[in-house]
């Protein structure tokens, strides 16, 4: 035990020589320095990396819990016993290179402060990641890719004025709640307006059932020709609507004061007609409804069932989407390692299997999974399993015709 005046204040030593005066009682006894060489200061960053860890942890799970992907909660918690094991390693160095019991020296200070804080900045990183990528609030979209019928109504307020929605995604093939989401809208005052490209070529669609406000589709996806398709409006929406283009056919008569527009749905048919288009959609049409609804889906359930099979068998392909074909709508959307959707497309191709590749119109969705492109395979009725064969063996190859090898 060392004696002394305690009331005078004595020198330590800090590195390069220099002094630093301090009380006397700091360093009192050997056990008091060793009781005091984790001092304030590593007592505050342990605090704090403990609160970050705790709290990249809760975002984590919070995360996951309301519809993200469970992946984050994995690389949260990599990332929390990094953090955990760098603050440690820090204390570790500090204590061995600026003789961590003189805790008052400038020098040690200066640099536990250069250290320890941006280490503790660096467990923040995953909480800022969940926040704005992640955010269930922002993202309805469930890992399943189904979507949370609850966070899209807290979307939808008083303010709200048009909901879009798909009724197919022509990504991941999954039907969406149209119905439910109109009643949504309509209950905030709100119109809503469904994309049916995808949805119209597979299942029977009736926008009364859906409550639909407005409903389009195009006409190529449905067996008819390019350049043409349909928009449903609801007819007193419709009355209440201006016309967006003018010229012939639209108007009933025209003055120097004044026009009175042609009755619906002339109104916004304005110039001459697609009616080369218009007679090629209808057959279209009438084709559909000769071959019918129920004998397409089951033909179509098949083929994608088989396609879901044989791809998934293929080392290095991911397919999107649920695991179920039913939950496809003739559609199967997959990635592959190491080579970009176009090349694999144009390889496709050169086999004779045709293929989709590109970000279909859905960027937002892609972002959301994290993929810029992707490659889509479409199953109509007149599609047989041989040709899905011929998929499968021509994708198998694509790997070792890119350069890596068998």
């Amino acid at each position: 035990m060392m004696t002394g005046d305690f009331s005078k204040s004595a020198a330590l030593p800090c590195r390069g020589g220099s002094t630093r005066s301090v009380p006397s009682s700091s360093y009192s006894s050997s056990a008091s320095r060793e009781s005091s060489s984790y001092g304030p200061d590593s007592a505050l960053t342990m605090v704090l990396s403990g609160a970050s860890i705790a709290v990249n942890l809760g975002a984590a799970v919070y995360n996951c819990v309301n519809g993200g992907d469970w992946t984050v909660l994995a690389a949260c918690l990599l990332q929390s016993f990094l953090s955990l094991y760098l603050t440690v390693f820090v204390l570790g160095v500090i204590t061995t290179i600026t003789e961590w019991d003189n805790i008052y020296c400038s020098a040690t200070k200066k640099v536990w402060y250069a250290i320890t804080f941006p280490v503790f900045m660096f467990t923040y990183i995953p909480i800022v990641i969940v926040s704005l990528f992640h955010n269930p609030a922002w993202q309805p979209i469930h890992h399943s890719r189904s979507v949370d019928l609850k966070q899209i109504e807290s979307l939808i307020t008083e303010r709200t004025k048009i909901v879009a929605m798909t009724q197919v995604s022509n990504v991941l093939g999954r039907k969406y709640p149209v119905q439910e989401v109109a009643a949504m809208a309509h209950k905030k005052g709100a119109v809503i307006v469904v994309d049916g490209a995808q949805s119209t070529p597979h299942i029977p669609v009736d926008v009364q059932a859906l409550d639909a406000d407005f409903f389009a589709f195009s006409g190529h996806k449905v067996y008819g020709p390019m350049g043409i398709g349909a928009l449903y409006g609801r007819e007193e929406l419709l009355e209440e609507m201006p016309p967006f283009l003018t010229g012939g056919e639209m108007i009933e008569s025209v003055t120097r004061e004044g026009a009175v527009y042609a009755e619906l749905p002339h109104k916004f048919e304005a110039g001459t007609v697609n009616a080369a288009g218009a007679a090629g959609l209808k057959a279209a049409l009438e084709y559909v409804s000769g071959v019918g609804f129920a004998e397409m889906q089951r033909r179509e359930l098949a083929l994608t069932a088989h396609a879901m099979e044989a791809l998934g068998a293929i080392d290095h392909v991911y397919i999107l989407g649920s695991s179920k074909p039913e939950e496809h709508t003739g559609i199967v959307t997959f990635t592959l390692d190491g080579v970009h959707p176009h090349d694999i497309s144009e390889i496709l191709a050169s086999d004779g299997v045709c293929v989709r590749a590109g970000h279909h119109c859905a960027q937002p969705l892609l972002a959301h999974l994290g993929l810029n492109a992707t490659v889509r395979a479409s199953m109509a009725f007149y599609n047989t399993p041989d040709e899905i064969d011929r998929l499968a063996h021509s994708l198998s190859t694509v790997r070792e015709r890119m350069g890596y090898g068998k």
